[in-house]
Formats: C-alpha cells, structure tokens, sequence
C-alpha cells in the first residue's frame, strides 16, 4: 500500500492485477521543529520527518497511546495529534 499525498505515484501491478484508488484517513503526531516550515511529524520512535515518512496510525487513540508509551523518545516538541486525508493507490486481482 501506498500513501500518498500531494504527489502522483504511479502503482506498477502485475497483468494479472488492476491499480485502483481509494482515499483513507489516518492520524499523525506532528512535532514543532525547529527550521521546518511545513511541519514535521514522527517517523518512528526516535526520528522524524515529511508528512510522507511519517508513521500512520488507525486512530487518534492509537497516536495517543504511542506518545504515552516508552517506545516514543522524541526531542522535538510535540504540536499535536492531525488526521490526514490521503489518496491510496494499490494493485487488486482482476
């Protein structure tokens, strides 16, 4: 599966499989980094980056419980918790 947002990959499917689009909505943890005009967001537990390396999560509770646990070691101040509405394109059988 790939997100997608504000770009336009293209999806190679194998002859047997058909690209299709759909638009799913996840929540992100947005960090205040210093030198970022656009935002960065947590990657993972310890590293960040653009909206589009930023670890998805299901649920705004999920995002939360990420932040509360100790796997979560960020030193760039957290902005919040942003839901996010993104094209996805991905291969189906015909």
């Amino acid at each position: 599966m790939f997100f997608l947002s504000n770009s336009a990959l293209a999806v190679y499917c194998p002859s047997f499989e058909k690209s299709e689009t759909a638009i799913v909505s996840n929540w992100v943890i947005k960090l205040n980094c210093r030198g970022w005009s656009t935002g960065c967001y947590a990657a993972s537990s310890n590293s960040y980056g653009a909206l589009e390396a930023a670890k998805r999560f299901s649920s705004q509770s999920e995002a939360q419980e990420f932040i509360d646990s100790k796997q979560y070691r960020m030193r760039q101040p957290l902005k919040g918790i942003e839901q996010v509405t993104e094209k996805v394109e991905f291969c189906r059988k015909r």
